[in-house]
């Protein structure tokens, strides 16, 4: 049996009932339950040898693992499992030096290929001297070389040419054992096939993204964990190449091809040697023979790979624009709008809110408790529904703020007018919510940072609107005689008047997680949610093409008329992925340089290879190890650098370079609370995620140790006295410098991260592409106190450390500048 774990990170912070619903135990809905562990849930479950389905039940609610593959069965979403034998192993092993004094064709056969001639054949590598090498698993196996003329040879009689007459006697088999702790094996879960020539890979070893007509990109990847004589070879030419990562599977490597003209086709060589043998990659394939070792690219038939140009640094801020500053009281909410008129109403003490009703306000600014239990709720719900006042105003006056902290690109929060103060539940597309500001107010804000070198992105939620959305009243009042019918899936018409507690809105209509202010949009007219989304191919869909062209139009205008720099999408894994090309091909038409970036929690590999975005929130190749190693310390250095490096060798060098790489957001619990106030670890976790490769991200309020647990307490307002506070101030600072030093060695984060296998801590260089700077970062994250003298001997001064620079005592790091 093998010990799988389950893993479910909800979307909606707060607390869930979740279940492991499978096949294996006759789809009972309550057998396995999974348990919330620092803001995950988790089950541990023993399983035999065999293919599993199953799904997970979110409060209620199925869903798919999104962590896993899945397939529809009959319409519905069934994540699987395959359960395999322990993986054997497959070995490079050489023979050689073979046999003397004889000169001609000469075999290795064996059981290993069925005893036939010719199909490995020895090189004569010196006279007399043989050699050939095979790639075999674990295990022992019996051979002999064939020579000419039928002529048998054994390990015993190498060395001799044997006459006629000794091969009428019996010759015995040699024998070889093959060891699977062999530094030159490859895991065969890898594999997809295999001989004694050939590996095919289950991936690509390389691919190759186009940038234009005279620049490519070739990243690839070696199987080996040892190796050397490395050659990367273009038409005969060598060609210089780069480190990108490492993990426990493989190395990669990327080379930038600058193309002295328009050519065709290039002829892509790859090699190296293992255990004196040279290997080659071409496509999926690692082989052994020359023959079959050219890669062609054909330069012309690939896509074009468009990734924006962010001229500077980057350091990225999110707010939640309600919840930063109050610069313009005259505009706060006063909840005289119709789509208010059923929900302004103060409940008594008495009388409290079921869950179908909602008391929108004004609180106070300092007023967070409400954010953890309503007064007003019958099920002791936080406030939903409370408003703080924040506004576009209110950033604008906190500009100079941003920039003393550095940062140069802010991340919105939808601010299209809205009935929550949220705002992911869209009216409309093109209209500023007049209690954040004006059309016009937003444009001046956006011109305002620019000029101050800060660039703008908007949040925007295109899987679903809310319920006061245009459209969505429209079909409420005309039912199937609504232009707009067709925009939402409609399973029963009308809604009752007065909505009570046992009202369940996906009755009548998809919304999103089966929140009732949130209709979501249909896309496709031939099918619903979710096979809808899983369509890659316009042409296989009937689009609805109102609604897309709405969409597009709208945001289009955001970037005509307003100059804003990119989008953060909002699930988009809920949304065809045929309309994130349409959407990404039509705004890059307009701007090249916009920063396209996808909330992803799960795998991301198939969103960064096929211009579908430019990068996304890094929750599972970063966040996810960061705060599993740093925070909790629930894995261990391997298992941190493995997971972190995956993402590195997966994706071209200019994706990982603008990967968001997030610690908190609105969607998870705060730094400060999930470290229980540590300021230490926080700190380590901040040095890591601004030394490595990507867009440092800082969720507003966390560089001044704002504390929140689940949302909506995790959205508190900014607390802007928080100079009165020395933990506050101390991180404040602290978050500061590291700005500062990601800005003036920029290069280098750009460049080459190499992680080095120090004991007890997390060693690692960050080096410019043309060497020219490198930095040392040393973060001890164990409980061992560890010397490091002999670390720092060749560096040239400190950038910034809270250690003496003898010795890293636990919780302690240093980054210097290198020689």
């Amino acid at each position: 049996m093998k010990t799988v774990t389950f893993i479910y990170e909800p979307p909606i912070v707060g607390n869930h009932q979740v279940y492991l619903v499978a096949n294996s135990d006759n789809w009972d809905k309550h057998v396995i339950e999974l348990v919330e562990t620092n803001g995950k849930y988790l089950a541990r479950v023993s399983l035999n040898e065999g293919m599993y389905y199953y799904r997970f039940k979110i409060d209620g609610k199925y869903m798919k693992d999104p962590n896993a593959p899945f397939k529809l069965i009959n319409g519905v979403e069934l994540s699987f499992i395959e359960v395999k034998k322990e993986s054997k192993l497959i070995a490079l092993h050489t023979f050689e030096k073979v046999i003397i004094d004889y000169e001609g064709k000469l075999s290795l056969v064996g059981d290993f290929n069925n005893w036939t001639p010719d199909i490995n054949r020895l090189a004569q590598i010196s006279k007399g001297q043989y050699k050939t090498s095979l790639f075999l698993e674990s295990g022992e196996y019996e051979y002999k070389y064939l020579a000419e003329a039928g002529v048998w040879v054994n390990q015993d009689s190498v060395g001799h040419y044997p006459s006629k007459k000794v091969q009428k006697e019996k010759l015995s088999n040699s024998k070889v054992v093959i060891d699977s702790s062999s530094m030159y094996s490859i895991d065969s879960n890898l594999l997809s096939s295999y001989s004694n020539n050939k590996l095919v890979f289950n991936s690509q070893l390389i691919d190759v993204y186009k940038y234009s007509d005279m620049q490519v990109e070739i990243k690839f990847r070696i199987p080996f964990k040892s190796y050397d004589k490395l050659k990367v070879v273009i038409d005969g030419i060598a060609v210089q190449y780069y480190f990108s990562g490492k993990n426990k599977h493989f190395t990669a490597y990327y080379s930038n091809i600058d193309l002295a003209s328009k050519k065709a086709i290039l002829k892509l060589k790859i090699s190296f040697e293992v255990n004196k043998t040279r290997c080659f990659i071409n496509n999926n394939i690692l082989n052994l023979d020359n023959k079959d070792s050219i890669h062609y690219i054909i330069v012309q038939n690939l896509p074009k790979f468009n990734i924006p140009k962010f001229k500077d640094a980057l350091v990225m801020y999110q707010i939640l624009a309600d919840r930063f500053h109050n610069g313009d009281e005259r505009i706060n909410p006063t909840f005289k709008e119709s789509y208010y008129s059923d929900n302004v109403c103060k409940p008594s003490l008495n009388n409290k809110l079921h869950k179908n009703q909602a008391f929108y306000h004004l609180a106070e600014w300092n007023d967070t408790a409400i954010l953890k239990k309503n007064p007003y709720s019958a099920q002791a719900n936080p406030d939903w529904h409370a408003f703080y006042g924040g506004d576009l105003a209110g950033i604008r006056k906190k500009i100079a703020y941003l920039i003393n902290l550095g940062v140069n690109v802010i991340y919105l929060n939808p601010i299209f007018q809205a009935k929550s103060y949220h705002r992911y539940d869209t009216i409309d597309f093109q209209l500023i919510d007049p209690h954040l500001g004006t059309n016009d107010e937003f444009k001046q804000l956006v011109d305002d940072l620019h000029d101050n070198g800060v660039k703008v992105i908007l949040d925007i939620a295109l899987n679903h609107c809310g319920t006061a959305f245009f459209a969505f009243e429209d079909c409420l009042s005309k039912g199937k005689d609504s232009l707009y019918w067709d925009w939402f899936d409609w399973f029963k018409w009308p809604l009752p008047k007065d909505l009570t507690p046992d009202f369940v809105a996906e009755d009548y209509y998809k919304c999103w997680w089966g929140v009732k202010d949130l209709p979501e949009f249909n896309f496709d007219l031939s099918r619903g949610t979710p096979d809808e989304n899983y369509i890659e191919n316009i042409s296989d869909a009937k689009v609805n093409y109102p609604l897309t062209d709405y969409l597009l139009t709208s945001m289009e205008m955001w970037v005509n008329k307003y100059n804003i720099d990119g989008f953060r999408l909002d699930v988009p894994e809920e949304v065809p992925f045929w309309f994130w090309r349409l959407f990404y091909d039509h705004l890059k038409a307009i701007n090249p340089d916009l920063y396209i970036v996808g909330e992803i929690w799960s795998k991301s590999s198939i969103w960064l290879k096929d211009n579908y975005v430019d990068a996304v929130m890094n929750y599972h190749y970063f966040r996810n190890p960061v705060i599993d190693y740093f925070i909790h310390n629930s894995i261990t250095r391997s298992e941190f650098l493995n997971s972190i490096s995956t993402s590195l060798i997966s994706n071209c060098e200019r994706v990982n370079n603008l990967q968001m790489n997030i610690l908190g957001t609105h969607d998870t619990k705060r730094l400060r609370h999930i470290c229980n106030s540590d300021l230490s670890k926080i700190k380590l976790a901040l040095v890591f995620q601004f030394t490595f490769k990507g867009i440092p991200h800082i969720y507003y309020g966390d560089e001044i140790f704002l504390d929140g647990e689940n949302d909506p307490d995790n959205r508190r307002p900014f607390d802007w006295e928080f100079s009165n506070n020395s933990k506050s101030l101390e991180l404040h600072d602290f978050y500061k410098s590291l700005v500062s030093i990601r800005k003036k060695f920029f290069d280098c984060f750009q460049g080459i991260i190499k992680f080095y296998d120090i004991p007890y801590i997390l060693s690692y260089t960050c080096s410019s592409l043309d060497a020219k700077k490198s930095l040392l970062v040393l973060i001890n994250n164990s409980n061992q106190s560890v010397k490091i003298a002999n670390l720092i001997e060749s560096t040239d001064r400190l950038i910034m450390t809270d250690t003496d620079k003898a010795t890293l005592e636990p919780k302690q790091f240093l980054i210097a500048l290198k020689s």
